[in-house]
């Protein structure tokens, strides 16, 4: 005889089972009763699709990657089981795709998912038009949308804007403003307000670089006042550059004909300015009458023993930025600029000055501050201009003939390389040699 207790928990078993199937399928149904479309017009809108037999998605083409590795999204689409594909002109890295939700997976390419629903708004919307007007549609007949193709002078503006949503500095925003601006100006002067950006070739860029050398400026603190300089040429140039690649990212255009574009700069190297020690030491034992005066030639030191630039000077608060190791206190900071760190002795000049204002740095703008930088200079009897800038080259020097390697001067500076630092900010001088081989 079986276990009369053992069979009515079975039937208790088979029965939760039972009840439990139930409701998962209850819920189901459920879900789909609230995530129906509650616009009438989105309604009709699947439902004609769905008895037309119509129907699209995207899938990635692997097999046509061009020359820098990126593949083409394809739409495809279905009519009466019959399909065609139509190419969106985006073009992303295979790893950035997923064949699941054929979507792109890269959030930084998000905004490409929103293009890519666009696309297949304006494929359905055509297709209900078509529909409408001639009764049936093939996909023989099917017309392929158009996407509007942008001018160069509307692509840069919205680069720009994009730019402009990321957490950037300063200087980098006045320099992209300053750029759009500029080639603003080359635009309406030349007459190409209405070039498209499928239009652009090698011309458009020489044609933007002959007015970079020729251009007035306006700028009464400009070395030149005819033509720009060889460096802000090339950073302007090189601006128009990315604003193609972005463009061609975007799928408005297949390549980007200016990827290669090197342009024929030659750059005279001027000569670094730098204090020597004797005019540091000059500068530093001065006592100035007012407050103002002393409290930036006291900046200006504090600089010359941090090699900060001013971002970080103005930033600079040791209970973030300092780290103590072996007894000896180090400054450990991240440039505003490129993000690199920095890493130098708190040398007991620098940390003399910042105990004398109580661990809070005076705050300057950085106009007022070279603006006062030139009295300074006036006072003490130095015939150089006095900048911010001059300040974090003194440093650099006199890490290097200190005895610093190359590399730590650039460590000492955040650089990411020495060609930078002994490009622009420190230069080999006779009596570091004599120093060196003797």
């Amino acid at each position: 005889m079986p276990d009369k207790k053992a069979t009515v928990n079975q039937y208790i078993t088979v029965a939760f089972l039972f009840l439990l199937t139930l409701t998962n399928t209850s819920l189901r149904l459920l879900s789909r009763l609230l995530f129906l479309p509650k616009n009438p017009s989105n309604l009709y809108h699947c439902n004609f699709l769905k008895m037309n037999n119509f129907y699209t998605y995207f899938w990635l083409a692997k097999s046509k990657k061009n020359k820098v590795g990126l593949c083409p999204i394809y739409c495809r689409v279905v009519i009466d089981g019959k399909r065609t594909e139509l190419c969106t002109k985006i073009y992303i890295s295979p790893c950035e795709w997923c064949n699941k939700t054929h979507r792109v997976l890269s959030k930084k390419n998000e905004y490409l998912n929103e293009k890519l629903h666009l696309f297949r708004i304006e494929v359905e919307k055509d297709l209900i038009l078509m529909t409408k007007k001639f009764g049936k549609v093939s996909v023989q007949t099917f017309k392929i949308p158009k996407p509007s193709v942008p001018t160069l002078i509307q692509a840069y503006k919205q680069y720009l804007d994009d730019k402009l949503k990321e957490s950037l500095t300063i200087e980098t925003i006045k320099s992209l403003k300053n750029s759009y601006t500029v080639f603003e100006k080359f635009i309406s002067k030349h007459h190409l307000k209405n070039i498209l950006v499928t239009e652009v070739d090698i011309k458009v860029i020489e044609s933007f670089h002959q007015y970079l050398k020729h251009q007035p400026i306006n700028n009464p603190n400009a070395v030149n006042k005819i033509g720009y300089s060889p460096d802000v040429i090339r950073k302007v140039l090189r601006k128009l550059v990315v604003v193609m690649d972005y463009t061609h990212h975007r799928g408005f255009i297949e390549t980007n004909p200016l990827a290669h574009y090197k342009p024929n700069i030659k750059s005279s190297k001027k000569a670094i300015v730098f204090l020597e020690q004797e005019e540091l030491d000059r500068l530093r034992s001065h006592h100035f009458a007012t407050e103002r005066l002393q409290q930036v030639a006291d900046l200006f030191v504090f600089q010359c023993y941090t090699g900060f630039a001013y971002n970080e000077l103005m930033s600079f608060e040791s209970c973030h930025d300092t780290k103590t190791w072996n007894g000896m206190v180090f400054i450990q900071k991240k440039r505003g600029k490129t993000g690199t760190e920095c890493l130098l002795p708190f040398f007991d000049k620098a940390r003399d000055i910042y105990e004398k204002y109580s661990q809070k740095l005076p705050l300057l703008t950085n106009q007022k501050y070279n603006a006062y930088l030139k009295e300074v200079a006036d006072i003490i009897g130095i015939d150089k201009k006095l900048t911010t800038h001059v300040a974090r080259k003194t440093a650099a020097m006199r890490f290097y003939e200190q005895g610093a390697s190359e590399q730590m001067v650039a460590k000492m500076l955040g650089h990411s390389t020495a060609k930078t630092t002994f490009t622009f900010y420190a230069t080999v001088r006779e009596q570091t040699l004599s120093r060196v081989l003797v």
